[in-house]
């Protein structure tokens, strides 16, 4: 079944009702097409200089020559060949260039950016945008991947006995996605590895709309219920975050859970940096949480930062299948894609010119309490031959008429007390003549928004492996197992 996602933005059209007004609807429409459209992923490295290059008979001189000359940088560390002062992050984007691989970003050496700071992380780099439907992309990362852990690369090691410097894996996914109709998997990735390979840029694409901020904001929420679940090693999932000491830069988003004590504001924030300074704790770690909605705007990407570097192209596969399965899920199953768009500002409307026959009494009446203050009931008296108390009964009248014209008859007709004409209190000596009454000519009001996820009933859960292949399944109660009792 094909998911069209439709989003009416607020125009001056015909519409439905929110509150006290008739809302104006619909200017421009927004369609996504979750069932064949897909997302972008890039992935940033880091690794380490933590053991021999292995050097086999397959190798030719020149890369023979490489690796040995990474092991003679190593030196001996707390008993052990830790080769912390081996090769740096010029080195390595040096050697692995020169192997052919040109479309990756280099941290560091490439368009002036700054190198990993991170103690103990030799280097860093990142990939081009590509879809994990991209079997071409597979398998060339893979490739990428490989050539690192030959020359003697790692995703971790323990440099000091005191303190573990672990190296991170950075998933982004774009915020808008590849319409299928234009662009394939293949082709986006040949021509983003050809945009990275020749200017060092990304390569967006054939892109659609940005998605909506509420469907990221349902994906964070439920992978904040996840965080720690141990698929991951113990240190990638404790909640520190303490960067200063050397624990890893990725802070617990726990708190924006379904049942966490910031849930309610992060799903209120209206902007991508507000609800990305609630994820990193009101701003103090935006950028470190470990869903970081910091890119959003910055780079057009959501990042996951929990990952532990590894150079297993399937693990990434697979990792990254659960960041897009969590979005196709929450897209198609849990989001109220009526209330996207909705708009939050104030809407005017106007009261109707006139109700009732124009030279009729009541007609009278409503023309001159649609001036502005209105007008007094000695005054409509005086003009209708009407007592008192048949006015106060024509206003029962007019705000009835007003509420069938679709605005709301009590917020729109007013009273007025007698102070409000000047008089003083008791001036009308019992009478009840000198308050008055007013018909609003406009209104502003804000449209009563609606749930941005479907009724509880309706939506499908909120568990992180919801719509997850058995296969895949399979594969992180694999890993669930394995660290289970890591600490």
């Amino acid at each position: 079944m094909l998911i069209y996602a439709i989003i009416s933005i607020n125009n001056r059209a015909k519409g439905r009702s929110y509150g006290l007004i008739t809302q104006k609807k619909v200017v421009k429409t927004m369609t996504y097409n979750f069932e064949t459209d897909f997302p972008t992923f890039g992935v940033e490295w880091e690794w380490c200089n933590s053991r021999p290059a292995v050097i086999n008979g397959a190798d030719d001189r020149r890369i023979k020559a490489r690796k040995e000359a990474f092991n003679e940088a190593g030196e001996i560390t707390h008993g052990f060949k830790a080769y912390r002062n081996g090769w740096d992050y010029e080195d390595w984007a040096r050697e692995l260039t020169a192997l052919g691989f040109d479309w990756v970003f280099y941290q560091g050496v490439d368009r002036h950016s700054s190198p990993e700071s991170t103690n103990g992380i030799a280097c860093e780099a990142t990939s081009p945008p590509f879809s994990i439907l991209s079997m071409q992309a597979k398998a060339d990362i893979k490739r990428f991947l490989n050539a690192i852990e030959s020359l003697g690369g790692r995703g971790w090691h323990q440099y000091r006995f005191e303190q573990e410097y672990k190296a991170g894996m950075h998933c982004h996914i774009g915020n808008a996605w590849i319409l299928a109709s234009h662009q394939s998997p293949d082709q986006h990735w040949h021509e983003s590895k050809q945009r990275m390979a020749t200017s060092k840029r990304h390569y967006s694409g054939a892109i659609g709309d940005i998605i909506p901020l509420e469907l990221a904001k349902d994906v964070i929420t439920r992978f904040a219920g996840a965080q720690h679940d141990a698929c991951l090693p113990y240190d990638r999932r404790q909640s520190s975050g303490n960067r200063g000491h050397g624990l890893w830069p990725c802070t617990d988003i726990r708190h924006v859970s379904e049942n966490g004590q910031s849930y309610s504001d992060f799903w209120n924030a209206d902007t991508p940096a507000s609800a990305a300074r609630i994820l990193g704790r009101h701003g103090s770690d935006a950028k470190f949480a470990a869903v970081s909605l910091d890119t959003w705007s910055r780079l057009g990407t959501v990042e996951f930062r929990q990952h532990q570097t590894t150079l297993n192209v399937d693990k990434i596969w697979q990792w990254l299948g659960l960041i897009d399965n969590a979005f196709r899920t929450s897209a198609k199953n849990r989001i109220n894609w009526q209330a996207i768009g909705q708009s939050a500002t104030p809407s005017v409307v106007s009261t109707p010119d006139q109700l009732f026959r124009a030279h009729s009494r009541l007609g009278l009446i409503y023309t001159m309490i649609r001036r502005e203050g209105g007008a007094t009931t000695q005054d409509l008296i005086n003009a209708t031959g009407i007592e008192a108390q048949s006015i106060r009964a024509r206003m029962t009248e007019i705000r009835n008429r007003l509420t069938a014209s679709g605005v709301d008859g009590q917020a729109a007709l007013v009273t007025h007390t007698q102070q409000a004409y000047g008089n003083a209190y008791g001036a009308s000596q019992g009478r009840h003549d000198l308050n008055g009454y007013e018909v609003l000519r406009e209104m502003t009001t804000a449209p009563v928004q609606l749930d941005p996820l479907l009724s509880e009933n309706s939506r499908g859960p909120a568990s992180l492996w919801y719509g997850l292949s058995d296969d895949a399944f399979e594969y992180f109660q694999r890993r669930k197992h394995t660290y289970r009792n890591s600490a």
